[in-house]
């Protein structure tokens, strides 16, 4: 991987305006390089992941210091993201804009990090991830996981006697939350609520309005609402008989 700070120094920043972001010239070496990962159009997905590692390294070695620029981690984006959009990809709004740079803000975090090297976490995070890639595991896409797992780390507290994140508990990060299989309850719940705005007159669909108070509607919604009503009193009793079977299985009751 290419080491951005090694770049040639470039005094501008994204917009052609004096990068005078620090004393240290590394930065606008660090910003050519964020530019140079953008044009990269062979990288593809991959170009986002290999530029959050490297503003790990950058962080860690000093390059990156938001007390001294606050506006680091955005400027190195925008940097990025400029070349990206040159090259046909579309431009994004200011509020997704703002995602991204929250999200690689998490690796400029991670490069802080005082617990344990941040540098060295990310290298164990990739090779976790294409390990569990090549066993043909359905996971987050690389940049996704990456940051979820930065987030976890900028968020752990040390337990156990670890002194860093276990594999499992970066492992856990790459997946994708499943579903929840809907219940009957679930969907007749659903149901319930549209129903009920089409009798108060809320309901809105393809620019229209609908409102409908005849008695079978109005007499639909108050009978869907008793079995849901029921059903929820009885799921409350079944928990209840569930727990109170737990402790008298413990013998605390």
């Amino acid at each position: 991987m290419t080491d951005l700070s090694t770049q040639t120094a470039d005094q501008n920043d994204d917009n052609g305006n004096e990068a005078d972001l620090t004393n240290d010239k590394r930065f606008n070496d660090f910003i050519k390089g964020a530019r140079k990962l953008g044009t990269d159009t062979a990288l593809g997905a991959d170009a986002l992941p290999k530029l959050a590692l490297e503003v790990v390294r950058a962080t860690k070695s000093g390059i990156i210091d938001l007390e001294a620029n606050k506006d680091a981690i955005k400027q190195i984006y925008q940097a990025y993201w400029s070349q990206r959009v040159k090259r046909g990809i579309h431009t994004q709004g200011k509020d997704s804009t703002g995602t991204q740079v929250s999200k690689l803000k998490q690796h400029y975090l991670l490069g802080k990090n005082e617990l344990f090297d941040g540098e060295e976490f990310s290298e164990r995070v990739v090779k976790l991830y294409h390990d569990k890639l090549a066993n043909g595991d359905k996971l987050k896409p690389v940049y996704e996981a990456y940051t979820y797992a930065a987030r976890m780390a900028n968020d752990w507290a040390s337990h156990d006697g670890l002194t860093s994140p276990s594999d499992e508990e970066i492992e856990a990060t790459f997946y994708p939350k499943e579903k929840a299989e809907k219940t009957l309850t679930d969907v007749l719940q659903h149901i319930t609520d549209q129903l009920a705005k089409v009798v108060t007159g809320e309901y809105k669909s393809g620019g229209n309005t609908y409102s409908c108070q005849d008695t079978e509607v109005t007499d639909a919604v108050e009978s869907l609402q008793r079995w849901l009503a029921k059903m929820t009193l009885a799921a409350e009793l079944e928990a209840y008989r569930a727990q109170d079977a737990k402790l008298r299985a413990a013998g605390l009751i």
